[in-house]
């Protein structure tokens, strides 16, 4: 397994997309329609945390901050309909990560095995 992947989206078809997509590079990933809904059932923090910005379009940074508090260290990139030109501002004016659908497929593995890779480099411990 490279990582731990949670996508939060009320579509069933996206989150199937997106799991056999992840899994294609081995990633573990767990779906759930709503935070709440996996918090819930689960205790275990991911990785990464995908999530559609439309579930708080009205403040998405405090989405991050809500991830942030449950799994601590867990990156949030936000999943943007190309439809919303003001949420998709929003999210760049906090410079919060975010991919825009519709997007390429290999964008996507793209993006989160950047930021694995990055997560991994922030974790190993420094020399002295």
């Amino acid at each position: 397994m490279n990582g731990h992947v949670l996508v939060i989206d009320g579509d069933p078809e996206m989150q199937n997309l997106f799991t056999r997509i992840l899994e294609l590079d081995n990633h573990y990933v767990q779906t759930a329609a709503d935070i709440d809904a996996f918090v819930s059932e689960n205790t275990e923090s991911p990785d990464i945390c995908l999530v559609a910005a439309s579930l708080r379009p009205e403040d998405p940074a405090a989405l991050a901050d809500e991830v942030g508090r449950r799994w601590n260290g867990c990156d949030v990139i936000y999943l943007v309909d190309e439809s919303t030109p003001d949420l998709r501002k929003a999210i760049d004016r906090r410079r919060l990560r975010r991919l825009v659908r519709p997007f390429q497929i290999e964008d996507l593995r793209d993006l989160v095995n950047r930021t694995l890779r990055r997560r991994k480099r922030q974790m190993r411990p420094r020399r002295s």
